[in-house]
């Protein structure tokens, strides 16, 4: 939900806050090329999205609101999932097609 914010620092620094330590954080955002080809098609006719980060924004954001970075990843392959989409996410990434993944996650720990 981070690309529904309009300052995602306020909120950053907010769970930073409440979190116990040692407390995790977990974001999910889309793939900003996926976002922009889904804009492009018209499947995104009425996006409420302020940005989209990819995971080197993503990671910066964490790391100037104090947050510690677990893991970086693409996933999901589908936007709606299907049969043996792990097996086959598994796969892409061996093979360095991690890129064409529809989604990213971000852990971070206080």
């Amino acid at each position: 939900m981070i690309e529904h914010l309009k300052n995602p620092e306020i909120f950053l620094k907010e769970t930073y806050r409440i979190l116990k330590e040692g407390g995790i954080i977990i974001i999910t955002t889309p793939n900003p090329f996926f976002e922009r080809l889904g804009t492009l098609v018209g499947h995104l006719k009425d996006d409420t999205h302020f940005k989209t980060y990819n995971l080197k924004e993503l990671k910066k954001l964490l790391v100037d609101n104090q947050f510690k970075v677990l893991k970086l990843k693409r996933f999901m392959i589908s936007p709606v999932g299907m049969p043996f989409e792990i097996p086959i996410e598994n796969f892409l990434n061996k093979i360095g097609l991690h890129w064409i993944m529809c989604n990213q996650l971000i852990v971070g720990r206080k």
